[in-house]
């Protein structure tokens, strides 16, 4: 009796209501520049205060990795020679001596550091950019939903924090990576800033460069965090085919367009061929040599 009462009550009404073309709308709030400093202070609040265990966690753990990864090869690897005589007479310049065949040991022996050095890394930022993006995202949702802010406010207070981590993240892979190993002796035991300063933009681009995609497939997968850390395992390891430590695609039989292709798409082969640069490139040889 109760429901046919009130459809006779709402019956005669249906006439009167109007068709919202647009739907029923919804308010969001629009940016404004002090919610963007207020919003910058919680995320920093959060990122280096409330969270500061997750934070000093990753310094801890990258120090331990790639101390033991340089525990495995020669410690000697960096003392390879790439300089060679341009008046020597190819003739008469033996490839199969000792020497030569030392200095392609220690090249490939550092090539080899410098593989599982990019892959490690790269799997640990892009998983850790994926976990610790996912519980900003709840919170970004329902305050977001209840107008605290507005999307622009949110994406450029997380993006600048998250600018400022990776930084000082980078700076301290980037150290602990070149002390590691015996980078002083290619500059005579002297630190040479500018193969130093190299060395550090390549390692930054790669890290910022996983930071994305890390919180890429964090939006993607939502509410699907372990998918996420998967899906991030497996793009890295995707990426190897395309940085040339593994094969050197213009040596390749077959599929060598769409393997340089790829690469140059992706530009994941600049960051091994930058630091392969920094190495055995920059500073290096005379110009008679």
């Amino acid at each position: 009796s109760t429901l046919l009462e009130q459809h006779c009550q709402l019956d005669p009404l249906v006439d009167n209501l109007k068709f919202l073309e647009n739907g029923i709308r919804q308010g969001r709030k629009k940016f404004s520049f002090s919610d963007l400093m207020i919003q910058l202070y919680r995320t920093i609040k959060i990122a280096f205060v409330a969270e500061y265990r997750n934070f000093l966690m990753q310094f801890a753990f990258f120090f331990i990795l790639i101390t033991m990864l340089s525990m495995f090869y020669e410690t000697k690897m960096t003392h390879a020679n790439p300089c060679y005589s341009l008046e020597s007479d190819e003739n008469s310049f033996n490839l199969t001596c000792r020497e030569k065949l030392y200095d392609e040991a220690l090249t490939d022996d550092y090539r080899m550091h410098q593989m599982f050095e990019f892959l490690l890394t790269s799997v640990s930022i892009i998983g850790m950019s994926s976990l610790f993006f996912h519980p900003l995202l709840k919170v970004f949702r329902n305050e977001h939903r209840n107008q605290w802010y507005s999307l622009g406010t949110f994406y450029w207070a997380f993006m600048i924090v998250r600018f400022i981590e990776i930084n000082l993240l980078t700076c301290f892979i980037e150290m602990v990576s070149y002390f590691s190993i015996d980078h002083l002796y290619v500059d005579n035991n002297s630190l040479n800033w500018y193969r130093f300063g190299n060395y550090l933009y390549f390692f930054w681009i790669n890290n910022c460069y996983q930071q994305s995609i890390g919180q890429l497939l964090c939006l993607i997968f939502l509410d699907r965090i372990e998918v996420s850390i998967v899906s991030s395992y497996i793009v890295v390891i995707c990426q190897q085919f395309f940085t040339g430590y593994l094969f050197n695609p213009y040596k390749m039989k077959a599929f060598t367009r769409i393997i340089l292709r790829i690469s140059e798409v992706l530009s994941i082969k600049t960051i091994p061929n930058g630091l392969m640069y920094t190495m055995y490139g920059l500073d290096r040889c005379e110009d008679e040599t």
